[in-house]
């Protein structure tokens, strides 16, 4: 089992986050995947779990959906156990009044520079921390 964490643009200002979520609500079901999914900034972060191969075919599917440009990998690992067990798709809408100016940087530029820097896995820490904070229900004991 791998975990991958990518980055991307939205190709609108408002994408219709309902139908994306649905979609991968069921493709995920259907793939034995489990995940998170932030739309921050004009920008989707998205934690993806599951079997090698399905991870491979839908970030593949992912980068080729019109809705993501700028799409870049951000962390791959091989993982011992789902951090996102109850979810085949979880996500969240950070406002900026959520929190404090620069509180999160979660442009692209900035993403990319933990890309280049190979820092992907603290994007990682901050969405399994950001999930265990903001739906505490939904952690496994």
């Amino acid at each position: 089992m791998e975990t991958l964490v990518y980055a991307s643009a939205a190709t609108t200002t408002a994408p219709r986050l309902d139908d994306i979520l649905a979609a991968s609500r069921r493709n995920n079901a259907q793939n034995g995947l489990t995940g998170l999914l932030l739309f921050a900034e004009g920008n989707f972060i998205q934690a993806l779990e599951g079997p090698k191969e399905a991870l491979d075919a839908t970030f593949a599917r992912i980068s080729n959906d019109r809705r993501h440009k700028l799409i870049m990998e951000l962390y791959r690992a091989p993982i011992d156990r789902r951090n996102f067990p109850n979810w085949s798709m979880g996500a969240r809408t950070i406002e900026h009044a959520e929190a404090p100016a620069g509180a999160f940087d979660l442009t692209l530029s900035s993403l990319d520079d933990l890309r280049r820097h190979s820092r992907g896995e603290e994007v990682f820490t901050l969405l399994k921390s950001f999930y265990r904070v903001s739906y505490p229900d939904s952690v496994a004991s």
